[in-house]
């Protein structure tokens, strides 16, 4: 079975990028699709470039951050017509599925 994973950056990706560049590894040697989705800016300038320089594999990256959009899911779903499996975020108030939850998990 083939999985969609999406890992944030900040504060997750960026946090141990060492770390988490085997773990993507990983998941990607099993078929698994993964994303980096960022609440950052794809500004074609610095933000941008700090997230492409310290991200060590090569899977895409997706910019909400300036889309007027909040939830990461969203824009996901709806401008890139993907479904995620699973989200390894620090912050999972962005990810509508689990605005609301305390801690991002449901009880």
């Amino acid at each position: 079975m083939s999985l969609t994973i999406a890992v944030d950056f900040d504060h997750t990706y960026a946090a141990d990028p060492d770390t988490f560049s085997k773990v993507v590894e990983t998941f990607l040697e099993a078929g698994h699709t993964v994303l980096l989705v960022t609440k950052r800016h794809d500004d074609d300038g610095k933000f941008a470039q700090e997230v492409q320089d310290i991200v060590q594999n090569d899977i895409p990256i997706i910019f909400v951050g300036g889309t007027h959009t909040i939830y990461k899911d969203e824009l996901v779903r709806d401008e890139y017509e993907m479904a995620v499996d699973i989200w390894i975020d620090d912050k999972p108030e962005f990810i509508r599925i689990f605005a609301g939850r305390r801690n991002g998990i449901s009880a």
